[in-house]
């Protein structure tokens, strides 16, 4: 029986990291890797004409042309039904939460085990998704909250997710920079 391999397409600047993470998930068997570019835009310009899209696309955080969560916006939306686990070096909170947000299906740190990375590829293509226990045990909207915030407090927190500096988010709720601090 000819099973059709899970399609991967990788972006990460460093060449010999891409190039060893190709030849490690191409091992895998179930996987065979489309496409791999230094960044999100030559990968969306490469893939824009293909006949099939990638499954799951790997975004790595050396990936920076583009911003991370920029260029998981982009690939988001112009690689219709691509699913993005984004591999990172340093686990900082804020950062995985915002790649929850802006519409990653995952995120794994560099340093794991070839096994785990293998685990969480066939779990995203299976589910959708592989986010660690922990991380959706504090997220938000995962939780029932023990406390609420005002209107103001929402909006301040959602310019947190920009690159707005608090005197820019200041002068569009017309409020001061140190209530904005506060």
């Amino acid at each position: 029986m000819n099973l059709a391999k899970i399609r991967v397409a990788l972006i990460d600047d460093n060449i010999l990291f891409r190039k060893g993470l190709k030849a490690l998930i191409s091992s895998f068997g179930a996987f065979a890797v489309q496409a791999d570019e230094d960044d999100a835009a030559r990968l969306i310009a490469k893939l824009k004409n293909a006949k099939t899209v990638p499954d799951i696309c790997i975004l790595s955080s050396d990936a920076l042309m583009l911003n991370n969560n920029q260029a998981l916006k982009e690939i988001k939306g112009s690689l219709k039904n691509v699913k993005v686990l984004v591999l990172v070096r340093h686990y900082y909170e804020f950062a995985v939460y915002k790649m929850l947000y802006d519409g990653a299906n995952g995120y794994l740190l560099k340093d794991c085990q070839p096994a785990e990375l293998k685990k969480v590829l066939l779990a995203i293509h299976a589910t959708g998704t592989y986010w660690e226990p922990d991380i959706l045990d504090t997220w938000p909207n995962t939780r029932k909250s023990d406390y609420t915030i005002s209107k103001s407090q929402a909006i301040v927190l959602s310019f947190c997710a920009t690159n707005l500096t608090y005197t820019e988010m200041a002068e569009r709720m017309r409020i001061s920079p140190r209530t904005i601090d506060g």
